[in-house]
């Protein structure tokens, strides 16, 4: 396995992987999670009264990647998961 980094595509969520030959190898992965995970974690990051806002905009935007989402895409659930957890996942569904 060579190492590689990720490149992020302007204007999109969406990323690729980059070998250190430079070959791409399209992937696309996302993370997701359920709406009470969005709320609850939006609550302990925003006060005041733009919390209602900072949800509404979140989920806006996550219903919007979920509708221009690739085919291929993969959606990797964070929800009570730990960063370690995550990437792991992440690496396995790109098959490094």
């Amino acid at each position: 396995m060579t190492a590689g980094a990720v490149s992020h595509r302007q204007a999109t969520p969406w990323a690729s992987l980059t070998g250190a030959q430079g070959e791409t190898m399209p992937y696309r992965s996302r993370l997701c999670q359920k709406e009470a995970t969005v709320r609850e974690r939006l609550a302990g990051r925003e006060i005041g009264s733009q919390l209602t806002a900072h949800i509404e905009r979140s989920l806006r935007k996550a219903r919007r990647l979920d509708a221009e989402a690739p085919v291929g895409t993969v959606l990797i659930p964070t929800d009570g998961r730990s960063v370690q957890d995550i990437a792991i996942h992440v690496l396995q569904a790109a098959a490094w």
